[in-house]
C-alpha cells in the first residue's frame, strides 16, 4: 500500500514540475526535488522521480529528425499535426541525421514514425 501511495504522490509531484503550457519548469522541479529530500527513504523517491520526469519529458518533446536539408514549413505543419492529434502543445527538437541517408524520423515518447531510406534498406535485409 505505501508504494502505491508514494507512486501517486510521486506522479502528482511530477505534473507539478511542468507548467500551464506543458513545459518542464525548473524551477518547479527544483522545489520538488526539495520536498523529495525530506522523506525517509529518499535514494529510492528521487530515482522513481527522475524516471516518471524523464518519461513526462519525452512525451512533451517531438524529435524531428532528418537528412539533408528539411523545409521549416514541413517541420511546423508535423508539429501542429502531432499538436492537434494530442490535443497540446509539445516541445520541438528538429535535426539533422546523416544515417537515415533520406527521408525523416518522428520521435515522441514511445511512439517511432520512421519513412527514412535507411529503414527502408533495413527491411529488405
Amino acid at each position: 500500500m505505501q508504494k502505491r501511495t508514494n507512486d501517486a504522490l510521486i506522479k502528482n509531484l511530477v505534473a507539478l514540475s511542468f507548467d500551464g503550457n506543458h513545459r518542464l519548469s525548473f524551477a518547479r522541479a527544483r522545489a520538488v526535488i526539495t520536498v523529495l529530500s525530506e522523506f525517509i527513504d529518499r535514494k529510492t523517491v528521487l530515482a522513481r522521480y527522475f524516471k516518471l520526469l524523464e518519461k513526462a519529458f519525452k512525451d512533451n518533446t517531438l524529435i524531428i529528425e532528418y537528412a539533408g536539408t528539411c523545409d521549416e514549413k514541413e517541420i511546423d505543419k508535423i508539429k501542429c499535426a502531432v499538436d492537434a492529434i494530442k490535443g497540446r502543445k509539445v516541445d520541438l527538437i528538429a535535426r539533422e541525421n546523416q544515417q537515415l541517408i533520406a527521408g525523416v524520423k518522428i520521435l515522441l515518447g514511445d511512439e517511432v514514425y520512421d519513412n527514412s531510406v535507411r529503414m527502408r534498406l533495413n527491411s529488405l535485409r
